[in-house]
This record gives structure tokens, C-alpha cells and sequence, in this order.
């Protein structure tokens, strides 16, 4: 659990999500349990982070938590009335004004890992990078790609080799090469989280 408060939060700049993250912490790759966060998976003290973190980013008045995704609620007028919740996905700027109202909130839902494919081969560092899995439309078998660029004259500018020749670039590109599978998560490209949040609103405090 990461001790927070909706302060420290604030003053970082960071997107919606990452804001949740650090409230529920980050999923790992793979870990598909760890994308969905209802009631029951958090601890009182993240509960008040995410009711605070509501408020704070959307306007919200007051949260109430669903313990199912449809139920029997009580409205603004005091009358018991069903509600389903809805999964919207967040965009760092509110598109919706929610100030004052209240919020029947039942779920955060985290993406997997999203790559903007026009980046996944452009080298990230050392002139290198190394893809995520990468899926055949046609027979879903998963792939990866290492694209690696270099100059032969940064071996006399590095390694002070001059002339040089094609079995010192074999070399180089050989310690370039282990370097990456050594330590493949500095070479990956940027990724993110798409960020869901699955609510009802009390229709009678509609403007």
C-alpha cells in the first residue's frame, strides 16, 4: 500500500492515471487481476484516496460505493431507485461537469499496456530498442523486434579503433546487443495504461 494524500497527488505533475497508480499501485504486465479495483481489493485508507482523488479531479460532492455493478440506491429525494454502472474511460481533462453531485462509484479499470505502434522501432537508447510482443493478425503468433542503429565510425570515436573494419562492427554490435538483453526494460518503448471508471450519477441532480 503507498502511503499518500490527495495533496501530495495534486502537487505532482502527473495523468489521471498515474495518479490512481499511485493510490493502488501499477499493475505488472501480465497480471490481469490487478487491472480491476473494487471496494472489497482496497483498504480503508485507499478507499478515502480514491473517494478524495474523485473529488479533486471530477467535482463530485459525495461518493458512494457499489459493492455490485447495478443495485438499488437511495437518490437526492430520498427514493430507493436501481442504477447500473456505467465504464467511461478518463481522459486527464474532465469532458463532464460532475461538481456538486453525487457518485454511486463501483470500479477503477486499468488497460493492458498501450504502444503507439509508430514508435515501437525507433531506438530508445544507445541507438536501440526492443518491441513488446507483437501479435499476427492473421495467426495471433507473438513476435518481437530489436532494431539497432550505429555508426562504424563511432567505434573510433568510443573505442579509438581506426582503421576499422567490419569485424570490429560485428564485435561492437555484438556488446551493443548484450548490453539490451541485459537490461531489456531500459530499452522498451514508452507505454501506457488506459484508465476506466465504472459509475452511476443520481439522474435528479441532472441540471
Amino acid at each position: 500500500m503507498h502511503s499518500v494524500t490527495i495533496e501530495n497527488i495534486k502537487r505532482n505533475n502527473m495523468t489521471i492515471a498515474e495518479k490512481f497508480y499511485i493510490i493502488t499501485g501499477e499493475p505488472k504486465e501480465g497480471e490481469i487481476e490487478n487491472l480491476y479495483f473494487s471496494k472489497d481489493k482496497l483498504t480503508p485508507e485507499q478507499v478515502t484516496q480514491v473517494e478524495d482523488l474523485l473529488k479533486e479531479h471530477f467535482g463530485f460532492n459525495k461518493i458512494v460505493w457499489m459493492d455490485l455493478p447495478a443495485g438499488i440506491v437511495t437518490n437526492s429525494l430520498g427514493e430507493e431507485v436501481a442504477v447500473v454502472a456505467k465504464t467511461k474511460l478518463i481522459a486527464d481533462t474532465p469532458t463532464d461537469d460532475y461538481t456538486d453531485r453525487t457518485c454511486f462509484f463501483y470500479q477503477i479499470v486499468y488497460s493492458p499496456v498501450l504502444y503507439d505502434p509508430s514508435t515501437i522501432t525507433i531506438p530508445v537508447k544507445d541507438g536501440m530498442v526492443i518491441s513488446p510482443l507483437l501479435y499476427n493478425p492473421a495467426t495471433f503468433e507473438p513476435s518481437r523486434k530489436i532494431t539497432i542503429e550505429w555508426k562504424p565510425e563511432d567505434l573510433f570515436h568510443n573505442k579509438g579503433i581506426q582503421p576499422i573494419t567490419w569485424e570490429d562492427e560485428k564485435t561492437y554490435l555484438r556488446e551493443m546487443l548484450e548490453a539490451l538483453l541485459t537490461n531489456p526494460e531500459e530499452y522498451k518503448p514508452k507505454s501506457r495504461r488506459g484508465l476506466m471508471l465504472r459509475f452511476a450519477l443520481d439522474k435528479t441532480e441532472e441540471k
